[in-house]
Order: structure tokens, then C-alpha cells, then sequence
């Protein structure tokens, strides 16, 4: 698996390429299951990280 900035590939700056070659069917499975998880988690966390709360 290769991990890479999308801006390169004509993308936005913000975004990740992946190549995935070669692998068997299951791991894509895995994998997808696994970026997935990773990418919740990053969001959660930007959530709570970002939440405006009201002090009035």
C-alpha cells in the first residue's frame, strides 16, 4: 500500500491518494475497514476539538 499527497495527482491539496496493487481480496477488505475507522476517529476527534460552545 502506498500513501500519498492527492495534490500531486491533480487533486485536491487536502486529499490522500492510496495504491493499493496486487493484494488479495481480503486484504482490501481489511484495509478499507481499517481507513475507515481512521478517518472517523480524525473526524470525532475534529469534532470535539471544534465545537463552539454556548456561554451565554
Amino acid at each position: 500500500m502506498v500513501l500519498l499527497n492527492g495534490g500531486g495527482f491533480d487533486g485536491p491539496e487536502w486529499s490522500v491518494r492510496i495504491s493499493l496493487a496486487n493484494l488479495d481480496h481480503e486484504a482490501y477488505e481489511r484495509i478499507g475497514r481499517v481507513l475507515k475507522e481512521i478517518g472517523e476517529e480524525y473526524h470525532r476527534r475534529y469534532t470535539e476539538a471544534t465545537r463552539v460552545t454556548d456561554h451565554s
